[in-house]
């Protein structure tokens, strides 16, 4: 069901949406920041690619945040549902923009549109350990450690090379 979905992608759109995520995943308010200019080339390029829209959701999300931001976490949040839903709208089973719309969720304390959201992104992709790592601080948020230990070390146990899931499984363990 899933095959049926699939279509071909210009290069172009998968280089710039590749170069998106690499950047992403290094953490830094700069390499997001360069994250989020390739992945809007790729929408450029090709405004229906979903996940390059799910993937500026997340950009968008960190901006949000502490440690990447420099903006208005409300601002930012509501920018990530939008570009989250957009992905959703192509693709109804993207756990990739289900998750970014869950992490959104969560910091504007919508709880259970957020469970719901993250829940649904690991039933679609159960291997994708950036929903699992949202999923576990929603539950810490939550009060709900023992969970949000399990599913922080699901996460890392997914993909274990990463700083985001060691650090996140760290930070669980100290609470």
């Amino acid at each position: 069901e899933r095959l049926k979905t699939v279509r071909a992608i210009s290069p172009d759109v998968y280089e710039a949406y590749l170069k998106g995520r690499y950047a992403f995943n290094q953490r830094t308010r700069e390499s997001v920041q360069f994250a989020a200019k390739e992945f809007t080339r790729a929408l450029e390029l090709d405004p229906t690619y979903a996940p390059a829209h799910a993937a500026l959701a997340d950009c968008y999300n960190q901006f949000g945040t502490v440690l990447i931001g420099n903006g208005s976490p409300r601002e930012y949040r509501a920018r990530a549902a939008t570009e989250a839903i957009k992905a959703l709208q192509i693709d109804r089973d993207s756990a990739e923009a289900h998750a970014a719309l869950g992490f959104a969720r969560h910091y504007d304390w919508q709880w259970s549109e957020a469970e719901q959201e993250l829940s649904r992104a690991i039933e679609l992709n159960p291997n994708y350990a950036v929903a699992r790592g949202y999923y576990a601080n929603l539950l810490l948020s939550l009060g709900r450690h023992e969970e949000s230990v399990r599913e922080a070390q699901a996460a890392r146990d997914l993909d274990p090379f990463s700083l985001i899931l060691n650090t996140n499984l760290g930070w669980m363990l100290s609470t």
